[in-house]
């Protein structure tokens, strides 16, 4: 099934009031264990495909690989295939925009992407986060990819606790 009609099916499966069920997967083999299985769609999650290949989790697996093994998944399935992709590996948005263009073109229909600083501390302040999201969503429309983007957030990650 081709890559457009693969992100217009992973957006007809989201459906309100009937949640849908994403399995995450960390190799080309457990992803097509799944789709065997009846799966409908697939994520990746960024923990496990680094540490199945012997990287810690935040943007320690080399770009290359990352998408490589990202690659490899969504060309191993028939099914929709969403890919954790962290920060991005870039801060600035025209890296970004880049670095999601090889991202399209490994096949997956759509990624996580969050606002915490990768390698750094606390979150993108919300005008560069927005300008973030603004290159992920034009770089998909340079690329015709009708680009499943989950904006995540991970406030309660990098929140501190006060003890009274």
């Amino acid at each position: 099934m081709p890559e457009i009609d693969k992100a217009e099916h992973f957006k007809s499966l989201h459906v309100a009031g009937n949640p849908l069920v994403v399995y995450n997967i960390w190799d080309a083999g457990s992803a097509m264990c799944l789709a065997q299985q009846g799966a409908t769609a697939i994520a990746t999650g960024s923990l496990s495909v680094g540490a199945s290949q012997g990287f810690a989790d935040g943007e320690v697996i080399p770009l290359q690989r990352a998408l490589e093994t990202a690659q490899q998944i969504a060309q191993s399935v028939d099914i929709p295939v969403s890919l954790d992709f962290e920060g991005g590996y870039a801060r600035d948005p025209e890296t970004l925009k880049a670095n999601i263009k090889a991202v399209i073109a490994t096949g997956v229909i759509g990624i996580n992407l969050e606002d915490q600083i990768v390698k750094g501390t606390g979150l993108y302040a919300l005008t560069e986060q927005v300008a973030r999201l603004k290159a992920v969503r034009h770089a998909a429309e340079q690329q015709g990819m009708p680009l499943f983007l989950n904006a995540r957030t991970d406030i309660f990650k990098n929140a501190t606790r006060t003890t009274s």
